[in-house]
């Protein structure tokens, strides 16, 4: 389980449930409907993280930067004291194994893309605003993976500040803890809206592009929703294109998850531009350079900007929130059991949460209450014991 601190707001007649092992009170039923939040699985934990995403409500956007973990059915918002990032949506966001931290960059925040650095140490339950020398532009929807033999993230494209979609790939190397450009002579077209997996079993990085364009003296002269798949050698410096057929349809704002146990890229959703949205589900074998989709019903609506991660303990993908085109935007949990390729949503019963917003124009703070659930306004937080 994640997290050591928890704002509490809610308390059972019956009393409190605590979760075994570490002390964490569980929110049932969760984050607040929101999209372009992020996730990724920690092993050590054995839980799913997710951080920040956006609500488009009441003619306004409200940011999110609040984490919270997923593990055994249930949510449970983890509170950080000190310094933190400011709300954002769209995030580059990435699980690094070797230092038990999640590492982000950027996003989409109420004033416009940011370029700021941050990691997360999960066991230390704080926030920490890296300082690099050097650094990408600001940007949100770049495609991101951290690299486990080079020990380095690799980012490539995105949406920047001045509404650039952008082609340029970077790397944060751990050792000097600063941002590098790499400049290859191949790659990708300009894009945002795509994502990029680590293949443990392969030692490959893996992409499958977004919404593309090409543009002469700035001006737009096509575009379009990759379908292919990219392979980024960071020892060579160099992308590759991996023909397949068949393939899904291109997309963008979609989902991307690596399954560590089969070594399988997972693909759910997205949008493919215009009114239309997706919700199927597709498995990529590296080896094979083959697609297969999983046709099994029920299956999560159409959606794009949800977010989801693998749970090796389970063998199972945890998908969460996200938006539809007609601007309803998710609350809802669901579970892709790999083995079985059945998608699975898990039922709320009732709701307890606490929620940290940064909003135009400004923080709301609300609590429901089910049945026999009664609220508590607690003016303080409580340290839990590991």
């Amino acid at each position: 389980m994640c997290g050591m601190k928890l704002k509490l707001i809610t308390v059972l007649i019956i009393g409190v449930f605590w979760s075994s092992g570490v002390g964490l009170v569980h929110a049932s039923d969760g984050p607040s409907a929101r999209m372009g939040h992020s996730m990724a699985y920690d092993p050590q934990g054995d839980c799913v993280l997710l951080f920040g995403g956006c609500i488009w409500q009441d003619n306004r956007y409200t940011f999110y930067n609040d984490l919270w973990s997923y593990s055994d059915g249930a949510w449970s918002e983890i509170e950080v004291s000190g310094v933190k990032p400011s709300g954002r949506f769209n995030i580059p966001m990435v699980y690094i194994p070797d230092r038990h931290q999640l590492f982000v960059f950027g996003g989409f925040s109420s004033s416009d893309r940011i370029g700021d650095t941050w990691i997360y140490d999960i066991a230390a339950n704080e926030w920490i605003k890296l300082q690099p020398d050097t650094g990408p532009p600001r940007r949100s929807d770049a495609a991101i993976a951290y690299d486990g033999v080079n020990k380095v993230v690799v980012m490539f494209g995105g949406y920047g500040a001045h509404d650039d979609t952008l082609d340029d790939t970077w790397v944060f190397d751990f050792s000097e803890m600063n941002w590098i450009e790499k400049n290859p002579t191949n790659k990708p077209l300009i894009q945002y809206g795509g994502h990029m997996v680590y293949d443990s079993l392969n030692s490959e990085l893996i992409m499958y592009p977004g919404h593309w364009s090409i543009k002469s003296n700035g001006a737009l002269i096509s575009h379009g929703y990759g379908d292919e798949v990219w392979r980024y050698s960071y020892e060579e410096n160099s992308w590759t294109e991996l023909e397949t057929s068949p393939k899904p349809r291109g997309r963008y704002w979609f989902n991307l998850a690596y399954d560590t146990d089969n070594g399988k890229m997972i693909l759910f959703g997205g949008s493919n531009g215009g009114s239309s949205q997706l919700s199927d589900t597709w498995l990529y074998d590296y080896e094979e350079n083959s697609w297969s989709e999983i046709t099994t019903q029920p299956r999560p609506p159409v959606r794009a900007n949800s977010a989801m991660a693998y749970s090796s303990s389970s063998n199972s993908v945890v998908l969460f929130g996200g938006s539809h085109l007609n601007q309803a935007t998710y609350d809802d949990t669901w579970i892709l059991d790999v083995e079985t390729g059945i998608w699975s949503e898990i039922v709320v019963e009732n709701e307890s949460q606490t929620e940290e917003q940064q909003s135009i124009p400004g923080f709301t703070f609300s609590a429901v209450c089910i049945g026999i659930v009664f609220t508590l306004w607690i003016k303080r937080s409580y340290k839990l014991r590991v």
